[in-house]
């Protein structure tokens, strides 16, 4: 790949999805993050990172961007198939041999990934894959709207947490903003919203923050947006309709329905059960 520096940015020109030549344009920050993992892997260690933020705030675009890097440290180019959406398949993409070294995006993880929902079976099955697959040498990232969506064994084995969120000016959202927080503060950060010290990571104190950086848009490069709402689209649909017939689903939709009638907050609700804001308000508007 050919790499150009310009002052704090990266540029690499690559052939797109449709045989056109792009230039891919990366933070500096993320790239010398990247190479310094590329050596963990490289001497047979895995490496993993989270990603969170808002809906909208562009998570899922940054995660693709870095997955596509990734990739290109291997002389590799990123593929769709790099990319789940339940633990079910982030187990099977790392049992085949082929896929080592690889990256393995873990994208909005509607299990509740394996922190404390009744859900626990494939979130157990998820942390077990990465700590006992440590030699399949894979980066994984974790792409959740909440760090309370993953067991405190995930933070303690993740690098980096990258904080995204979005900017409204002259009545427009700019998004691709974000923030790295090195594991120590992730840590903090993980066990002040567990003790409900803060109620979102914005509120942790900024000085915490490592760097601020800003990320370009990085969709329609290895794959179109369309392949990857069609292949999102087909695996969540399959994945609730697995979970529709898990009588442990019913119990927890209606507890948290009892907790909504006694009229407790969504964000409350979310942070006593581990799942995200945006899950909760879902089971609302479903039993509505």
């Amino acid at each position: 790949m050919e790499v150009t520096r310009e002052n704090t940015r990266i540029k690499i020109e690559i052939e797109n999805y449709k045989g056109e030549k792009v230039k891919v344009n990366y933070p500096g920050f993320m790239y010398n993050i990247l190479a310094m993992l590329y050596n963990d892997v490289k001497y047979k260690l895995d490496a993993s990172i989270i990603i969170t933020g808002d809906v909208g705030s562009g998570k899922t675009n940054i995660g693709i961007g870095i997955g596509g890097l990734w990739e290109m440290f291997f002389n590799r180019y990123h593929k769709l198939e790099n990319i789940h959406f339940s633990a079910e398949d982030v187990v099977k993409f790392t049992d085949r041999e082929e896929t080592e070294t690889h990256v393995c995006h873990f994208d909005e993880s509607i299990q509740g990934g394996s922190g404390r929902d009744v859900i626990s079976k494939q979130g157990n099955m998820l942390k077990i894959t990465l700590i006992t697959k440590r030699r399949k040498r894979h980066l994984y990232i974790f792409v959740v709207d909440n760090i309370m969506e993953l067991s405190r064994k995930i933070i303690e084995r993740s690098s980096f947490l990258i904080h995204a969120y979005y900017k409204k000016s002259n009545a427009r959202i700019i998004r691709g903003s974000a923030r790295f927080i090195p594991n120590n503060d992730m840590r903090k950060i993980y066990d002040s919203l567990k003790s409900k010290w803060i109620s979102n990571i914005q509120q942790y104190p900024k000085y915490k923050y490592s760097e601020k950086v800003s990320f370009s848009n990085y969709n329609d490069i290895w794959f179109s947006e369309e392949e990857y709402d069609k292949k999102k689209i087909k695996d969540t649909s399959l994945l609730l309709e697995k979970e529709n017939k898990d009588p442990r689903l019913e119990q927890r939709d209606k507890a948290i329905m009892g907790m909504l009638a006694k009229g407790m907050k969504q964000q409350e609700i979310a942070n006593i059960i581990g799942l995200s804001r945006s899950t909760i308000s879902d089971i609302k508007v479903k039993y509505a």
